[in-house]
């Protein structure tokens, strides 16, 4: 789910339809059945394109597809070098789209970043980084050579693919926690990584069997450097981190938003307090995204499966995709 400055969200289900629609929640175009994971705008509205990651299994992804924003109509597809994707995103100068790329399932998976020309769809690099997962990517704002990427052991490296250099940050203090989920300042001079602090972290995260909801979830930090010089600016402990976890700073970086899978935490990065908890009854939450102007958000959800209700023939009943709109705290 991603929301663009001129008000058009983008919206993929996992088990559903691609759909744009407009601030007032009115749907421009809908393309069934597609399936995505993951979506990004082009940052050049004039481009008017969205890339979507499609699903494979376990949320994971096996090709970008780029649309025209406009029409819905497919426009270039992306293909990685490996077998399948964990997530994209796309520079800020709209040129590249990065990847994190598994090459093969079983005992001797490798884990890649890729660069794709945005134009093109050429891989213009593509190098080995972990046999870990590698779960989330982000490029630095407003510079288009350097990458964040978080991975299941714990650590956030920032690449510089200019000069090859690659800084290396703990966003835990175990190396067996997994970085869920990475998140960039508007402005670039902060990085953020929201982590599991269990030791069922890299097992939950990777797509096995989750915590139950009708316990709490594992705690999580959430750590901020200065990306001036990447020291350790803070920790803000005990959220609530789980399966799918998603971190974003607001569009004006006042704000920091965390969903685990029944709630989103509102957080004040300059003081660490919590400043809000929105909850859902028998609901789980999906994706989110903040408004331009950072005073709403638009989340996505669907019914808890162990809360719905069986249909007279025996059958259990579809589990429907929902969309509301909050305010920022």
């Amino acid at each position: 789910m991603a929301w663009r400055s001129d008000g058009k969200i983008v919206i993929a289900y996992q088990q559903g339809p691609l759909e744009v629609r407009d601030s007032q929640n009115r749907v421009l175009w809908s393309i069934a059945d597609v399936g995505g994971s993951k979506v990004v705008w082009d940052p050049n509205i004039q481009d008017n394109k969205l890339a979507v990651m499609f699903t494979y299994k376990r949320g994971i992804g096996t090709a970008i597809q780029l649309f025209d924003a406009d029409t819905g109509n497919l426009v270039q597809t992306l293909f990685p070098d490996g077998q399948s994707l964990f997530d994209i995103d796309w520079s800020s100068d709209g040129k590249w789209i990065a990847g994190t790329v598994v090459d093969e399932f079983g005992s001797s998976e490798q884990r890649f970043i890729e660069v794709w020309n945005a134009n093109t769809g050429i891989i213009k690099c593509s190098f080995l980084k972990s046999h870990t997962p590698l779960f989330s990517i982000a490029w630095r704002p407003n510079n288009d050579s350097q990458l964040a990427v978080g991975s299941a052991t714990g650590t956030v490296n920032v690449l510089n693919l200019m000069t090859g250099q690659d800084i290396n940050l703990n966003a835990v203090d175990r190396s067996d926690f997994g970085t869920a989920s990475i998140s960039w300042s508007p402005n670039g001079t902060q990085l953020a990584a929201a982590s599991l602090v269990c030791s069922c972290a890299s097992e939950t995260l990777t797509g096995g069997t989750p915590p139950s909801t009708d316990h709490p979830l594992p705690d999580g930090v959430i750590r901020i450097w200065d990306t001036s010089n990447f020291n350790l600016i803070k920790d803000i402990d005990d959220a609530d981190i789980g399966i799918g976890a998603q971190l974003r700073w607001s569009p004006d970086g006042n704000h920091l938003a965390l969903n685990n899978i029944s709630s989103i935490q509102f957080f004040d990065p300059r003081t660490d307090f919590l400043l809000s908890k929105y909850m859902l009854t028998n609901q789980l939450f999906d994706a989110f995204a903040w408004s331009p102007n950072s005073k709403r958000l638009i989340l996505a959800y669907h019914a808890n499966p162990s809360t719905i209700t069986e249909e007279p023939n025996g059958n259990q009943a579809a589990s429907t995709n929902k969309l509301l709109f909050i305010n920022a705290p």
